[in-house]
């Protein structure tokens, strides 16, 4: 206990000695003008616009939509016999890790929307 003393002792010795620094009558406001100058507003710009998720969602519809009007129509499945796509992995894969990739598809999706709209809660109330 006595290093403690002897520690207190030497800093009231040093506090002591330095003093306390005198600010200009004026520093809190000038420093409060600083701060608000500052601090601009946040402005949310989202990184895919709406008119292009429209666009996302008619393309996934139309593909949706070909693919299974593709099973009864000749037609279309002969206009769509150049695109070669190699979907045999889809075959492996188990019901359990399918099941895990759709489960996280749907809650990376659900955190981003309700990431967006916190950030859009703190703009609108910054």
């Amino acid at each position: 206990m006595g290093d403690k003393q002897d520690i207190d002792e030497v800093l009231n010795n040093f506090f002591k000695g330095t003093g306390l620094e005198n600010t200009s009558p004026d520093f809190t406001m000038e420093l409060m003008q600083k701060l608000t100058v500052a601090t601009t507003p946040l402005v949310y710009k989202p990184l895919i616009t709406r008119k292009t998720w429209y666009i996302i969602l008619i393309v996934a519809l139309v593909i949706f939509f070909a693919t299974a009007m593709g099973a009864y129509s000749s037609e279309l499945s002969a206009t769509m016999s150049h695109i070669n796509l190699d979907l045999s992995i889809l075959n492996s894969l188990s019901d359990i890790v399918s099941l895990a990739i759709v489960a996280l598809f749907i809650l990376v999706l659900a955190q981003i929307t309700f990431i967006t709209k916190i950030l859009q809660n703190k703009i609108r109330y910054s």
